[in-house]
């Protein structure tokens, strides 16, 4: 549809829709993470901003993984309980950034990770198959194989629980 000119270095924008109309999201020279995660002045932990939504990352005190096949949401919530109609305050996407970020952000504020409780409704009990797609436990270590701070042990350690590492299984066949 579009031609891309011959001289041009740069790639050209890519947009996508999202179930709103309105909500356009454009690929640029950001990187994912600086696209979900807004460092603010107002609050020194950073903000997930949505297309009509935002959640400061120190008020988030649970996270729901919902998925229903291939595709899946991370419900979030900001109250600790939910009630008769548990209504999340915000709904990410799952990716391979979304996931491993709002894990650090749980095991940082609760000391629990997410919630992968909730099956599919047909032949999955839980969550738990999402976990080989998009997270590694290696994502909580730091360059130098050490933990800076406390809950990047925790969320390590339970990751690896699941042991589910794609280096650990695939890494020595594949390669």
């Amino acid at each position: 549809m579009f031609a891309r000119p011959s001289r041009c270095s740069l790639p050209l924008p890519r947009a996508s829709w999202g179930r709103n109309s309105r909500t356009i999201w454009t690929a640029s020279r950001q990187s994912s993470a600086q696209r979900w995660v807004k460092k603010s002045s107002a609050s020194p932990g950073g903000v997930i901003i949505g297309a009509k939504h935002q959640v400061k990352l120190a008020d988030i005190k649970r996270v729901k993984c919902v998925c229903n096949g291939a595709l899946g949401t991370l419900c979030v919530y900001t109250k600790a309980k939910g009630g008769f109609f548990d209504m999340p305050d915000m709904k990410l996407p799952l990716s391979e950034v979304t996931l491993p970020l709002l894990e650090a952000v749980m095991t940082r504020n609760t000391g629990n990770g997410i919630d992968f409780s909730q099956g599919n409704g047909f032949d999955q009990k839980n969550s738990e198959y999402i976990i080989i797609r998009y997270m590694d436990s290696g994502f909580f270590v730091s360059g130098d194989g050490s933990f800076r701070e406390q809950w990047q042990e925790i969320a390590y350690r339970r990751i690896k629980a699941y042991n589910y590492d794609v280096n650990e299984h695939w890494g020595e066949k594949m390669g």
